[in-house]
C-alpha cells in the first residue's frame, strides 16, 4: 500500500496501532479496539507529550488518507476509529512498525 505520510503522522499512527494491538491482546473485541476515542483522550493516554492541537491535526491528516475515521465537532477530532485501510496499512508494515518508532524517537520532533 503506497501511502505517503509525514514523519509526525507516521509516529502517531504507529502509536495508535500499538494501542489497538494492546487492546486486542487484552481481550477487547475488534470493534472496541478500533475505537480510539476523541483527540483529547488520544492526547492524554497515547501521546501525552504532544500538544492537543497537533494530535487533532494529525488525526485529520490520517483521516484524509483514509487510515482513520473521525467526526468533526468544535474544531476537534471526535470518535477517532481505525478503518480497515488503516489496519491493513499497519499490518503490511509488519516488523517495520517497531523500527519506525525507534527511528522516529531519534528525530527531534516538535513535542520533544
Amino acid at each position: 500500500m503506497d501511502i505517503e505520510l509525514t514523519k509526525e503522522s507516521k509516529a502517531l499512527i504507529c502509536l495508535l496501532y500499538k494501542h489497538y494491538l494492546d487492546q486486542r491482546k487484552a481481550g477487547k473485541s475488534i470493534e472496541m479496539a478500533r475505537y480510539l476515542g476523541h483527540d483529547t483522550v488520544i492526547q492524554k493516554t497515547i501521546a501525552p507529550k504532544w500538544p492537543l492541537d497537533d494530535v487533532t491535526e494529525l488525526c485529520w491528516s490520517l483521516e484524509r488518507k483514509g487510515l482513520v475515521q473521525t467526526t468533526l465537532g468544535e474544531d476537534r477530532a471526535n470518535n477517532v476509529t481505525f478503518t480497515d485501510k488503516g489496519i491493513i496499512y499497519m499490518e503490511s508494515r509488519g516488523k517495520n512498525v517497531l523500527k519506525t518508532l525507534m527511528e522516529l524517537s531519534k528525530i527531534v520532533l516538535p513535542w520533544k
